[in-house]
């Protein structure tokens, strides 16, 4: 289990813990200039899992090594930090998000895939009233990634919390922002809708072939 906390004075601290044997197998700490807001535990990609239902005895072993994890850290003065690949480099490896200090202080953050292309997005909502939505882009020159701006938003009011979950129940989760006079709730552009009932219509497909039933609304990432 991976545990990280940030408190007030600034001060934050990760720990990795062996549950079974109730014991800390390692811990870093490190503290900021300014109060913590938020901390979130990340992958870069999402992995689901196949439902247990789903018999899958005649396809290869997945030799796929568990995917590095992350955490975002967020205060009121300075920007906020990645630390990459934490349960190997603790607080070793960071990445300043860029303009991420330019709009008062980051209030909430959020890590999701809001654009569903298979990658998390960071999303950080300010006291500034504007949302940032930061995407990891890869450079074709030197072949390094780095996490940049990729749109923001505006809206009335300071931005208190972040919350990416399905409230129509149609299977398709919202991106919901709460402000200091208001709930937004931020559906997907048409063309996504699209696409995803281009992909529902495939599963009814495979149910036909496969003899199962896949459910949207009750799937778990």
């Amino acid at each position: 289990r991976v545990t990280a906390f940030g408190c007030e004075c600034g001060y934050v601290k990760l720990s990795v813990i062996n549950v079974p044997r109730n014991e800390i197998v390692s811990e870093w700490s490190t503290r900021f200039e300014s109060s913590v807001t938020s901390v979130a535990l990340f992958n870069d990609e999402l992995k689901l899992r196949c439902p247990s239902f789903i018999d899958l005895t005649d396809a290869s072993p997945s030799n796929e090594e568990e995917p590095s994890l992350h955490l975002l850290v967020t205060t009121t003065l300075q920007p906020a930090v990645i630390y990459r690949n934490i349960t190997v480099q603790g607080f070793e490896s960071c990445y300043n998000l860029p303009d991420s200090d330019s709009f008062d202080a980051v209030m909430c953050c959020l890590v999701a895939d809001i654009d569903m292309d298979g990658k998390q997005e960071v999303i950080l909502g300010t006291y500034g009233q504007e949302m940032l939505v930061y995407k990891l882009e890869s450079s074709s020159e030197d072949d390094t990634e780095s996490w940049q701006l990729n749109c923001q938003r505006g809206f009335a009011n300071p931005i208190y919390s972040l919350l990416y979950v399905d409230v129509t129940g149609d299977g398709v989760k919202e991106l919901v922002v709460l402000t200091l006079q208001g709930v937004h709730i931020m559906q997907y552009r048409e063309e996504k809708e699209e696409e995803i009932q281009e992909q529902l219509q495939e599963w009814k497909e495979k149910e036909k072939k496969w003899g199962v039933k896949f459910s949207t609304a009750k799937c778990e990432v």
